[in-house]
């Protein structure tokens, strides 16, 4: 990996990142496993700073955000944790040599991959608390070899009793997630603050507003 992290990790120093907190945690508290500046840049990541959690969050793909836009403005979201390690560490080994998978190893190394899950989401429930761990793929992605690594997430979760998802662009409501992403944009678009016409906006023209933009996106 690029950035902040070794491209071709020996074993001793992935256990350095996993003694390190990377892909653990909850919160403000937690840190991703990877962040965008460990994967080479293809155009598609971001970064957004979330008001549920008060951090940056990292995301390696244009889906991976829509998801999060879609959790960070739902009343029922607790927490959001992107690029989720899936530990312990030989966990998913054994579950993919129970299955007959070869498990992934860090490209030009014998070392196996720390398996990770896309976001994990923590939901307020008239019951406690609810735990999603959702997968996000384009489905011209899902390749026989990229479903065989989904397998193994999903058993992962499987046995934790955690409910595991798929993401694709067939079930993520693209219209939502776009009009979310305007409306996030609109949100941190710090030029505004400078214009002289925004204290002439009166308050109940404000809230006129906004309650038509949320009318639109349905929250």
């Amino acid at each position: 990996m690029a950035g902040t992290k070794s491209r071709k990790p020996t074993v001793e120093i992935v256990k350095r990142w996993i003694k390190a907190g990377y892909g653990q945690g909850q919160g403000s508290s937690y840190k991703p496993f990877m962040n965008v500046r460990d994967v080479p840049s293809i155009g598609a990541s971001n970064m957004v700073t979330s008001r549920i959690t008060g951090r940056n969050h990292h995301y390696l793909s244009r889906q991976e955000f829509k998801t999060h836009l879609l959790a960070e403005y739902s009343r029922s979201t607790l927490d959001i944790r992107e690029q989720f390690a899936l530990l312990p560490w030989d966990e998913t080994q054994s579950i993919a040599k129970n299955l007959g998978i070869r498990h992934p190893h860090f490209p030009g190394t014998s070392t196996p991959t720390v398996l990770t899950t896309d976001l994990v989401l923590s939901f307020k429930r008239p019951d406690g608390i609810e735990l999603v761990a959702v997968s996000v793929k384009l489905t011209k992605h899902l390749t026989p070899r990229n479903l065989e690594k989904l397998l193994i997430e999903r058993v992962y979760w499987n046995r934790r009793g955690i409910r595991w998802v798929l993401a694709t662009e067939t079930n993520i409501p693209n219209v939502r997630a776009r009009n979310l992403q305007f409306f996030e944009a609109a949100l941190n678009d710090r030029r505004g603050h400078n214009l002289v016409l925004i204290p002439l906006i009166s308050a109940g023209s404000l809230k006129s507003t906004m309650q038509h933009i949320f009318r639109l996106m349905k929250l």
